[in-house]
């Protein structure tokens, strides 16, 4: 079986595909990622074959608007390669195609190839929500294929013969609104990169026995310089020792903050009491995996619904960053180190990781979804209108 996977976006959007993909290919499939220049290394690391169909340019990111604006003028160049590729590489029966919305020519293939597709989100915030690429750009693209002109991509771009969202219904319940062939699985979880070489002195830390803090502002987060300096004095204030993924700040003792450009989660969180962070999906997972408490300071999209969710099911809290200056974040932390019911909760989360692992149950869930043409099938695009 052949799956083409398609997926754009920062390493927290690729590393899932890559875990996905290389699960696949263990379990003697081919699997090829149509994907961005910059995603290349990642997917040959986990032996998964590679298809660039955006070339990367070196752009300066300040904010959520510029990523939007790259979206909007980058994406739609991706549309006729990955849709070139499904059209030469399609065998009818043996090819699946998997891809995040963003990968809008894998709709376009399942629409006029009838090539079998399976749209993946990693979080519920993807339901009605899409940037907005440029509606005319997408229809001209179309109107090459002789496709009818689209009046809405947000309802469009999901696949009509399957959504899989990677996110466990204890964390997002169905919700109603959302449509009728979607599955819920769980965190693609999976094997990670190696941690960092340690010297002595990272070492020494890691060693002792005291639980540390773990501190990620997220690489898009502007002021994450700041911040990561207002963490180091408020660890300080509580007594407390971090690790902070981020740039070191200077005249900060390193037997009481470690600094690393990155470190794999699940190894790192396994010594933690606690992690802040900006609420990225793949982080909150791993904090659920270690069964510890968060905090989140969210910067944009999807980290908003994940602060909600951690307040709502009392797993720790949600802040600004104008609480890492007034005193308030340090008041928080100090308090949901101490609040019982906080911990309580957390401990219990590591069981939904226990039993069969999720990604066989994503394997499993491939392996058994529809191969045949969906112009074979109840949903045949030849008779989908277009929105």
């Amino acid at each position: 079986m052949h799956y083409i996977l398609g997926c754009l976006g920062s390493l927290g959007d690729l590393i899932p595909f890559a875990r996905i993909g290389n699960a696949l290919v263990e379990r003697g499939h081919r699997v090829t990622c149509l994907s961005s220049r910059i995603a290349e290394g990642l997917f040959k690391s986990y032996g998964v074959d590679f298809v660039c169909i955006i070339e990367n340019k070196d752009e300066k990111i300040l904010g959520p608007e510029d990523v939007e604006a790259i979206a909007r003028e980058r994406m739609p160049s991706g549309i006729m390669p990955a849709y070139q590729f499904i059209e030469e590489n399609y065998v009818p029966n043996e090819t699946l195609v998997i891809a995040q919305l963003r990968v809008m020519g894998a709709r376009m293939a399942w629409e006029k190839l009838g090539t079998p597709m399976l749209s993946v989100l990693l979080a519920p915030f993807e339901f009605g929500r899409f940037v907005n690429l440029g509606i005319d750009r997408v229809n001209a693209i179309r109107q090459e294929l002789d496709l009818p002109p689209v009046k809405d991509l947000v309802n469009w771009v999901t696949s009509p013969q399957g959504i899989l969202g990677l996110f466990p219904h204890w964390l997002y319940p169905m919700e109603p609104h959302w449509p009728s062939q979607t599955t819920l699985l769980d965190f693609p979880l999976g094997e990670s990169f190696p941690p960092p070489r340690l010297g002595p002195e990272e070492t020494a830390f890691f060693e002792k026995d005291e639980p540390y803090l773990v501190f990620y502002a997220g690489h898009l987060t502007p002021n994450k310089k700041l911040l990561n300096e207002c963490f180091c004095k408020i660890t300080k204030s509580l007594g407390k020792r971090a690790v902070i993924l981020g740039e070191p700040v200077p005249g900060v003792s390193r037997e009481d903050c470690l600094f690393f450009p990155f470190f794999s989660l699940d190894k790192l969180l396994s010594g933690a009491s606690a992690m802040i962070h900006a609420g990225g999906i793949g982080a909150c997972a791993e904090s659920f995996r270690a069964g510890i408490p968060q905090i989140i300071c969210p910067y944009a999209w999807d980290q908003k619904d994940q602060a909600r969710r951690i307040e709502e099911l009392r797993l720790g809290y949600q802040v600004t960053e104008a609480m890492f200056e007034d005193g308030q974040l340090e008041s928080r932390l100090g308090s949901m180190l101490n609040d019982g019911e906080i911990i309580g909760n957390c401990s219990q989360l590591p069981t939904h990781f226990k039993g069969a692992s999720a990604m066989d149950k994503i394997c499993d869930f491939l392996e058994e979804f529809p191969k045949e043409s969906a112009f074979a099938s109840d949903l045949d695009p030849k008779k989908a209108e277009s929105v």
